[in-house]
């Protein structure tokens, strides 16, 4: 018979030999790939000096690594039993957000302690993603989800998308709007109440016009036709396109970058970084590094597809669909496809709620990945 003590420590050490190294190799390089391009992104050319932004980022990413090995090792079964508490203190904060929080750029989104600002609707993605796998795997059936079983995980998604969009941040409230979609479509839904509804979404857009402010419309109608106004709202899709196009093959070489270095590319370390990357490593630099991004969104399906009940199931697929979502809409947006909404693109983006999430996130998926074994409760040895 092992003491108990004894026991829990060759379980802390079963579980560090569980972890996916392979997984948390794409991450480690991927992180290293993002902090060079916000070194070169923001480096000062006048004092030949590092921006603070970069220390700034650096120190996220050990915050983030922090948070992925710490929820690495809690079990996602306690975080889901959980989801329904998270969920309303998010609906907490949201509060406190639309009535104090820190204003920036036309939008009130940031919490503001200090000298630090975070982003509480970039952790209601992972919280959602919580909840719909607690509903999912408890109160709704297998499959074959009809209205009956969905009006309930709607509701609980409608009013954190309403309360983001008035910040407003309609990037992260669409977001937030195809997680939704994409949960429900692997937990079972009727193909038909799927199409139904995705009609429904269309013939409201004459409603979201409406509610849109001004310089949504716009981002919108610069989508349609960017040169009818180069100057001003066409004029980050424009210099995006001039970058992206002038990288070339090999690029122009790290801090070479005549768009970038030069300032003719608005929001080049946080929405527009991705043409910075383009500029500066050119489609080499570019295919590596979604190399990386797409050989860890595999492995993460991988566990997804291998994780022991849909509660694990769901997690893995939610968070990994925040990560395609957000790259799919950031390089549209940059390359003139979408109109242009602020999201970032996972990684490379400057900022420390988004990178805090993925890399939280990134620590419950590896989570998933431990916690395929269990102690036999007769002779107190580890098993799959």
């Amino acid at each position: 018979m092992i003491p108990k003590k004894e026991k829990k420590r060759l379980f802390f050490f079963e579980l560090i030999g569980r972890l996916d190294w392979l997984l948390i190799f794409f991450i480690v390089s991927l992180c290293g790939y993002g902090l060079l391009m916000v070194h070169t992104s923001t480096y000062d050319a006048i004092t030949s000096t590092p921006s603070p932004l970069f220390y700034k980022q650096a120190m996220w990413i050990g915050i983030g690594l922090v948070a992925m090995f710490f929820m690495a090792f809690i079990d996602y079964h306690y975080l889901v039993k959980s989801a329904f508490i998270w969920y309303l203190l998010l609906l907490a904060i949201l509060v406190f957000v639309l009535l104090h929080g820190s204003v920036g750029m036309g939008a009130q989104r940031w919490i503001r302690i200090g000298g630090i600002a975070f982003q509480p609707s970039e952790f209601g993605k992972l919280v959602l993603v919580l909840v719909f796998a607690r509903y999912f795997s408890e109160y709704a059936p297998k499959e074959n989800l009809g209205l009956k079983d969905i009006w309930k995980p709607l509701l609980l998604l409608s009013v954190p998308v309403v309360m983001i969009a008035k910040q407003p941040d309609l990037g992260t409230a669409l977001v937030f709007v195809f997680l939704f979609v994409i949960i429900t479509f692997v937990s079972g839904i009727r193909i038909k109440l799927l199409i139904n509804t995705i009609a429904v979404g269309i013939l409201s857009l004459p409603l979201l016009w409406a509610s849109m402010r001004d310089y949504q419309k716009r981002r919108v109608l610069n989508f349609l036709d960017p040169e009818s106004d180069p100057f001003g709202a066409g004029y980050h899709v424009i210099q995006s396109k001039i970058a992206i196009g002038s990288g070339g093959l090999f690029g122009k070489g790290l801090l070479e970058g005549t768009q970038s270095q030069l300032r003719f590319l608005p929001e080049r370390h946080t929405d527009f970084i991705f043409s910075v990357m383009a500029e500066e490593l050119g489609m080499i630099g570019c295919l590596i590094f979604f190399s990386l991004f797409f050989m860890l969104v595999l492995r993460g399906f991988e566990i997804a597809r291998s994780a022991k009940d849909k509660e694990g199931f769901v997690l893995a697929v939610g968070i990994l669909s925040i990560f395609v979502l957000h790259s799919f809409i950031n390089l549209g947006m940059t390359m003139g496809l979408l109109p242009v909404v602020g999201v970032p693109l996972p990684f490379l983006s400057y900022g420390g709620s988004s990178m805090v999430m993925v890399l939280a996130g990134l620590g419950v998926v590896l989570n998933i990945r431990v916690r395929r074994l269990r102690f036999n409760s007769e002779n107190d040895v580890i098993v799959h």
